[in-house]
């Protein structure tokens, strides 16, 4: 391997990184564990999962758009929802996770740590409330 594993102790988090650790925690927790399990057989899940992040984002300040579509027919959402950059010229920058898991799991880490990071990504860059240069597109699904 080019790059050795970090050895010796961690640092000590500051007060920000404390309050970042103990969001994600929250979110990933929420997920995996209140809500349980998050699949197909498990319709109603998928439906809170989706609650959830809708309500997360737009407590944040984003409008929420929402693809439904049918699997068995049971209702699946795609959710997504956008930060415009201020240069139309620099892109976009994606980030996605997807909400459900793999059955009869745990899921905190398929995939709700993807969904915590991807919440916390959004509620940073609304927190600057200046658009980064590229937009901001966060998807979860």
């Amino acid at each position: 391997m080019p790059l050795r594993s970090y050895e010796g102790p961690l640092l000590v988090l500051t007060s920000s990184q404390l309050d970042l650790e103990g969001r994600l925690a929250s979110n990933v927790r929420y997920l995996s564990d209140v809500i349980g399990e998050r699949n197909i057989p498990h319709p109603r899940s998928l439906e809170k999962s989706a609650d959830f992040i809708r309500q997360q984002l737009e407590s944040y300040g984003y409008a929420v758009t929402e693809q439904t579509y049918r699997v068995d027919g049971d209702a699946v959402s795609n959710l997504e929802t956008q930060l415009v950059g201020s240069d139309p010229n620099a892109g976009v920058i994606v980030v996605g996770a997807h909400y459900d898991r793999v059955y009869r799991t745990v899921g905190a880490n398929d995939n709700a740590s993807g969904v915590a990071a991807a919440l916390e990504l959004a509620r940073s860059l609304q927190q600057i409330r200046n658009a980064p240069d590229p937009s901001l597109r966060v998807l979860c699904e």
